[in-house]
């Protein structure tokens, strides 16, 4: 049997203790009043997509409960990082599912997909 691991890394719940108490002012993706993201995967990948219809698409919040972490903060994403280490030497995850992929940056996706050798 193999045990895979549901993973969600481009929001956490309201709640989240990195979002009670931030450990600094850019760990989210914040906007001067709630944005949600417009569920508009293609302007992901047309090149004369609006970058302001990009940036929405990719870090407007999914609802207000749902904050939208910043992955391209490098301590957010060394932060992801090291929990996806910590989840296979504790429990011995065989594999990733990655929930609302194309929500995530790309860049740092590219990162957690590159092979170590």
């Amino acid at each position: 049997m193999k045990l895979m691991q549901d993973a969600v890394y481009n929001h956490v719940g309201l709640y989240h203790f990195t979002v009670q108490d931030p450990p600094m002012k850019d760990w989210l993706h914040q906007w001067p009043a709630f944005t949600q993201t417009t569920y508009k995967d293609q302007t992901i990948f047309d090149p004369h997509a609006a970058p302001s219809d990009t940036k929405r698409m990719s870090d407007g919040w999914f609802t207000q409960q749902m904050p939208d972490l910043n992955q391209s903060n490098p301590y957010v994403a060394n932060f992801l990082i090291q929990h996806a280490i910590w989840c296979v030497e504790e429990f011995g995850v065989d594999g990733w599912r990655i929930d609302t992929y194309i929500y995530n940056d790309l860049p740092f996706m590219n990162r957690c997909n590159k092979d170590p050798a």
